[in-house]
């Protein structure tokens, strides 16, 4: 009996309630969070789960009363939300000090990329088994940053790469030297000239098989395949 402790009273039912809402926090969190001590319900808390999420809402309502001190004297925000997503991640609340930097960085990462603030919350999960990016420590919340820069670039290079063949299909030059129609991939003789695979392959769908079916055109012309 070692590790039993007593369920919550009511009055602490009532009292972390309070706390929670004082802190901004909405359903979808505060769901989150309890998941993240091992309920589903506020009635469910022992005393032991009851302390742990009292500290981290407790932790989210400090940085609440910073964010609001920051707006009513006019400093400038370390980030500010760029969609809908935030509110669901905890990224409406100002972020811990050591960590704001980082959360910039990642916020600027996911608004090039077009991504929601989800991303970012499964890539903690993944990582560390965190539900949401906003409970990672500093050198979680670093690593999560290494990973998504990471991606970045990765997208950034698939993304130079297409460039370039979409630009092959609008032009009216083949690769023979002679002239094409804008939108297909060789002119008549040279698609001619192709194997029926080879020719078929070129129906492919950018990015879906594609590029590699162009080069292999390219390269059987050329007599390099």
């Amino acid at each position: 009996m070692a590790n039993y402790s007593p369920k919550i009273t009511t009055a602490q039912i009532k009292m972390i309630q309070t706390v929670r809402r004082s802190a901004g926090i909405d359903d979808d969190v505060y769901s989150e969070m309890k998941k993240s001590v091992g309920v589903s319900s506020t009635t469910e808390l022992d005393q032991r789960r009851f302390q742990e999420l009292l500290r981290r809402i407790s932790k989210l309502q400090k940085n609440a009363s910073r964010r609001r001190s920051q707006q009513e004297t006019g400093s400038r925000q370390p980030y500010k939300k760029v969609h809908s997503s935030a509110y669901k991640s905890g990224m409406h609340l100002a972020p811990a000090e050591d960590k704001a930097l980082m959360l910039s960085k990642i916020e600027a990462i996911l608004t090039d990329l077009s991504l929601p603030w989800s991303y970012a919350d499964a890539t903690a999960k993944r990582m560390f088994g965190v539900d949401l990016l906003r409970w990672c420590d500093e050198t979680q919340t670093y690593k999560v940053l290494q990973a998504l820069a990471v991606y970045q670039k990765r997208k950034a290079g698939k993304m130079e790469e297409a460039a370039f063949y979409i630009k092959e299909l609008r032009s009216d030059g083949c690769q023979c030297g002679g002239r094409k129609k804008s939108g297909q991939s060789l002119c008549y003789g040279c698609y001619k000239k192709l194997p029926a695979d080879l020719a078929k392959a070129l129906w492919r769908k950018l990015g879906n098989g594609y590029e590699q079916a162009y080069d292999r055109a390219v390269a059987w012309l050329t007599g390099e395949e």
